[in-house]
């Protein structure tokens, strides 16, 4: 035990001998303000532990990359990529966590701030990518050798960094730049494309 910690538990020791609250020591039992009411907060699953799990929430902690601590009393059976629902007390230290008292996956469509639909299904660390992803056509080319049509697909990614993939087209498929689409990534292979993978087919014209 070093010194900072003895002479805390002595000065709490002596606080409850003589009854008297010191300077300083309120302020301590304080420092944790906890939200009357319970709230719920959604958001990607970042990292899992023991007994808590880290979530991606845009309406908090914006100086630790919106990064929630979520603490649960037993086993969430949540994993890195899920997105997930939790409800529960809000806590403030130096951030805001969670104590939860009901988590929930969420297999809806991920949404964000300004509703717009992203990504679908569940996060493969893989390819880093959603199972469905929704972006936009910004390219469009066709193999002088080959004669196959691809599209460079744009896409957010779940930092909400912008990437791109190559999405060959099956016969009969047509996109022009700027299309909103949605693309099926499961459909990824290794390829010489950029990121190192491309996709087949898997892809359709969305209007939300």
């Amino acid at each position: 035990m070093n010194m900072k910690k003895v002479v805390l538990a002595s000065a709490l020791g002596f606080a409850a001998l003589v009854g008297t609250n010191l300077p300083g020591l309120e302020a301590t039992k304080a420092s944790a303000a906890v939200e009357t009411n319970t709230v719920t907060i959604e958001g990607p699953v970042i990292e899992v532990g023991e007994h808590d799990f880290y979530i991606k929430s845009p309406e908090y902690n914006e100086d630790f990359d919106n990064l929630v601590r979520v603490e649960v009393d037993s086993n969430a059976n949540v994993k890195v990529g899920d997105y997930v629902k939790a409800t529960g007390y809000m806590l403030r230290n130096f951030s805001a966590y969670m104590t939860a008292t009901k988590v929930e996956k969420v297999n809806a469509v991920k949404m964000l701030q300004n509703h717009e639909t992203l990504h679908e299904g569940e996060y493969n660390p893989v390819i880093e990518a959603y199972e469905y992803e929704i972006g936009h056509v910004v390219d469009v080319f066709t193999d002088t050798e080959s004669g196959v049509t691809s599209v460079l697909f744009e896409y957010t990614g779940r930092d909400g960094e912008k990437l791109e993939i190559e999405v060959r087209l099956q016969k009969g498929q047509e996109f022009h730049v700027g299309d909103k689409v949605k693309v099926h990534m499961v459909n990824a292979w290794r390829g010489v494309s950029l990121g190192g993978f491309v996709i087949f087919g898997g892809i359709e014209k969305v209007n939300y």
